[in-house]
């Protein structure tokens, strides 16, 4: 009896170990290259977002992340599995916002500058940080 006891508790602790570790993995994450070049297409993927869901993608620069933003203007499936693929062309500008009125300018992106890729669906989102290589 106390044989089948400790091999309950271990198999139970071994389970709750594993449904653990199984929702850290399913936390959306991206992965992609460390540099890009601006004008030239990029790939990153996504993984452990909702399966069937679209992913929209921000591209901002690291050190001014609120007034300033490129939007990718197309929206990525992501598959059964969870998974997505985002290619597409690095935007060659961001554009900075100093007002809320809608004043904006073109900036274009700075040798060597650090920049967040974030892609966000239905209440999840995950960024990737690259740089810029001119």
């Amino acid at each position: 009896m106390r044989r089948l006891a400790a091999t309950a508790s271990l198999a139970l602790a071994l389970s709750s170990a594993a449904a653990g570790q199984a929702s850290a993995d399913a936390a959306p994450r991206l992965s992609g290259p460390v540099s890009v070049v601006p004008g030239v297409i990029v790939s990153f993927h996504a993984h452990g977002f909702r399966p069937g869901s679209q992913l929209e993608v921000v591209v901002v620069p690291a050190d001014r992340p609120s007034c300033c933003a490129a939007r990718i203007p197309s929206s990525f499936s992501v598959s059964a599995l969870g998974n997505a693929s985002l290619t597409f062309r690095m935007p060659s500008f961001y554009r900075r916002c100093l007002s809320a009125a809608g004043r904006c300018r073109k900036v274009r992106w700075r040798p060597h500058e650090r920049l967040a890729v974030t892609a966000f669906g239905y209440l999840q989102e995950a960024t990737f940080h690259a740089s810029i290589a001119l």
